[in-house]
């Protein structure tokens, strides 16, 4: 989900913008979606934080 919007708003962002500029208008019209999901993943995030075996985990996810 995560993945798809932030794809999405990078395609629509305006063209001729430097490559920087383009995230910096995606994430920030990604921003709603990123606040709404804070409840989930800011507790997620701590318990990663605490479990090596999760952070081992998420960061083979991140690399397929």
């Amino acid at each position: 989900m995560f993945r798809d919007a932030l794809t999405e708003a990078v395609a629509r962002a305006p063209q001729g913008l430097a490559p920087m500029d383009v995230l910096i208008c995606a994430f920030r019209a990604i921003q709603p979606m990123l606040e709404q999901n804070r409840p989930f993943t800011e507790p997620r995030q701590a318990i990663i934080v605490r479990t090596p075996a999760l952070q081992e985990r998420v960061l083979t996810r991140q690399h397929t």
